[in-house]
C-alpha cells in the first residue's frame, strides 16, 4: 500500500467522494442535453458551473493528495528514526553484555584468589612457632590483601548493578520510542484510509 501513494491506492476515501460528484454533475449536463428546455445559453452555463466545480475538486483531491504524501514522509522519517534507535540500544547492549562478563569473570577470579590466599592464611597460621613477629606481618600483608580484593570485588558488582539500570533504562526509552512510532503509524493509516 505504501509503495502505491501515486497510483491507484491514492483514490479513496475523500477522492472517491470527489469522483463521485463528478459523475453526478456529468450526469446532470446530459440530462441538461437531452432536455434542451432551457435552450443552448443554459447548456452553455451549466456545462461551465460544471466545469468550474470539476476544477474545485480536482484542486481538493490534489490538496488530499499532498497531505497523504506529507502523512506518508513523516511516517518514513519516524521508521528511521525507530531503526537507529534499536540499532543504537542493541550496539549498546552487545558493549554492554561484554563488559558484564568481563567483570564477571574477573569477579570469578578475585573469588578464586580469595579462596587460595583464606586457603594460604589457614596454612600459614598453622605453622606459626618459632618466628611470630614475621608471621603476625605475613597476616597482616594477606588480611590486607583479602580487604582490597573484596573492595574490588564490592565494586564491580556496583558497576554491574548500574549497567543493569542502564540496560533497563534504554529498554523503557526504546518501548517509549516504538509507542510513538506505533501511534504514528495508526495517524497516518487513519489519514490514508480516511
Amino acid at each position: 500500500m505504501d509503495n502505491n501513494i501515486g497510483g491507484l491506492a491514492i483514490w479513496t476515501g475523500p477522492c472517491l467522494c470527489i469522483i463521485l460528484k463528478l459523475m453526478k454533475q456529468i450526469r446532470m449536463c446530459v440530462g441538461a442535453i437531452r432536455m434542451l428546455s432551457g435552450g443552448p445559453w443554459k447548456l452553455i452555463e451549466d456545462m461551465q458551473k460544471a466545469k468550474e466545480e470539476m476544477e474545485k475538486l480536482k484542486g481538493e483531491a490534489q490538496a488530499n493528495k499532498d497531505h497523504m504524501l506529507q502523512y506518508k514522509e513523516i511516517a518514513q522519517v519516524n521508521e528511521v528514526a525507530l531503526k537507529q534507535i534499536e540499532s543504537a540500544h542493541e550496539k549498546f547492549k552487545v558493549e554492554a553484555d561484554k563488559l558484564k562478563k568481563s567483570l564477571e569473570d574477573e569477579i570469578h577470579f578475585l573469588n578464586g584468589r580469595v579462596s587460595e590466599l583464606e586457603s594460604d592464611l589457614v596454612s600459614k597460621s598453622t605453622e606459626v612457632t618459632s618466628t611470630v613477629s614475621g608471621k603476625e606481618e605475613a597476616l597482616s600483608s594477606a588480611f590486607t590483601e583479602i580487604d582490597c580484593l573484596k573492595e574490588e570485588n564490592f565494586v564491580e558488582m556496583s558497576q554491574i548493578v548500574e549497567l543493569e539500570i542502564q540496560i533497563s533504562s534504554l529498554k523503557e526509552d526504546l518501548e517509549k520510542e516504538h509507542q510513538h512510532w506505533h501511534t504514528s503509524q495508526s495517524n497516518y493509516e487513519r489519514q490514508v484510509y480516511s
